[in-house]
């Protein structure tokens, strides 16, 4: 989450970040918890993963893992594979990449 949020900042006057939570309904305090301690910006978005569009369109990535993060460029196309885990420095590469398209 550390790594998540430092890279939220840095890129958040240019790209969005949303959180699918799968316990956000039993769990909206813990999990606005986390975020407030890891220091997202205002701009990072939590959505509830039981909505019946969401859960479709989520079962299509079928990641497996948890958490996953995807990147999607403007269009909302897959850009990137699943990440699973973020190493340092990785996640400034790929939007740095994206961005210079």
């Amino acid at each position: 989450m550390p790594e998540l949020a430092r890279v939220a900042n840095k890129y958040a006057d240019r790209v969005g970040f949303i959180s699918f939570l799968d316990d956000y309904q039993s769990n909206r305090e813990g999990a606005r918890k986390i975020v407030d301690s890891a220091e997202m910006p205002e701009s990072f978005i939590m959505i509830d993963v039981y909505t019946k569009e969401l859960h479709i369109f989520l079962h299509e990535l079928d990641s497996g893992y948890i958490p996953t993060s995807f990147i999607f460029d403007g269009k909302m196309q897959v850009w990137s594979d699943q990440l699973v885990g973020i190493e340092s420095g990785l996640l400034d590469s790929l939007f740095d990449e994206l961005l210079a398209r």
